[in-house]
């Protein structure tokens, strides 16, 4: 089966198209931690995977999120600046963000 925006759709989860429009983080931005807020219905047997790019284009952290409630990311290892995260969800496409991280 085929949704409207052309990727494959599996019992109850949601497309990732919908999901650029629910990914969120707060605080942002962010000093110690922010909190990504996601769709309590995606599909995450195999996990869904956050990865955190720098301005250079180089991947900083690579994590497997498991758990379905909203998940919280440590960015204590980061330097100040503007981040990209990108989520990658089997089966689906991608959806990419922007986080920033201050420090005082």
């Amino acid at each position: 089966m085929v949704n409207a925006c052309g990727s494959p759709r599996f019992g109850n989860a949601v497309p990732i198209a919908k999901l650029n429009e629910s990914i969120s983080n707060y605080p942002n931005p962010c000093s110690n931690s922010t909190i990504f807020y996601l769709p309590k219905d995606i599909a995450r047997p195999e996990g869904l995977k956050l990865q955190i790019y720098n301005q250079m284009g180089q991947m900083v952290s690579n994590i497997t999120i498991f758990q379905q409630s909203d998940y919280e990311y440590y960015c204590n290892q980061l330097a100040n600046g503007l981040y990209l995260y990108h989520f990658v969800a089997p089966n689906y496409k991608s959806s990419t963000g922007k986080m920033i991280v201050i420090r005082n």
